[in-house]
């Protein structure tokens, strides 16, 4: 039974990549489709603002006119808003400065019961039942468990260890 130690930081581009990868692996088409039907909403309401005729006693009325106003700024927003939900990098990244780990060091230790992941006021316990969601990339490790996300940047893993990584977590492709 061989054990992986290793010590790591997860720095904003592995960050990122974890992001990316759980999104790419988990929840890609329904983000897509929320995106559409809010960009769908927002435009129904600008078209329903520009297109609104006021009755002609109402033509001078400005309270009208500022609710058309408001109604067709609603619509912008939702558009704005559902157009930035589809480039998740970027909001990924803006979220990384409040992240409570960065720049923090962790140790890890590895078998085949699970890891143990050790920080600096935090320690986590987790068999490999528990992982709830597994995948890598490129730059990244991705665990799942308990709601938590571990990111293991590959560049503090030399190959060995990735590909003993790889056969205890169960993503080695048999």
């Amino acid at each position: 039974m061989s054990v992986v130690r290793f010590e790591y930081q997860i720095p904003a581009e592995e960050y990122v990549a974890a992001g990316l990868l759980y999104h790419k692996t988990v929840g890609r088409s329904r983000r897509r489709q929320k995106a559409a039907f809010w960009i769908a909403a927002g435009v129904f309401l600008v078209v329903l603002a520009f297109n609104a005729r006021p009755p002609q006693w109402a033509k001078y009325d400005t309270s009208l006119n500022l609710a058309l106003t408001l109604l067709a700024l609603i619509g912008v927003w939702w558009i704005w808003v559902a157009m930035r939900s589809l480039f998740l990098a970027r909001f990924i990244r803006r979220h990384y400065r409040s992240f409570e780990y960065a720049g923090k060091s962790f140790q890890a230790e590895m078998d085949q019961n699970g890891f143990r992941v050790t920080g600096e006021f935090m320690e986590w316990l987790v068999k490999w039942p528990g992982v709830s969601h597994k995948a890598e990339d490129g730059t990244v490790f991705l665990f799942v468990a308990g709601g938590v996300m571990f990111i293991l940047g590959k560049k503090f893993l030399p190959p060995e260890q990735q590909d003993e990584i790889r056969k205890i977590s169960g993503l080695a492709k048999s």
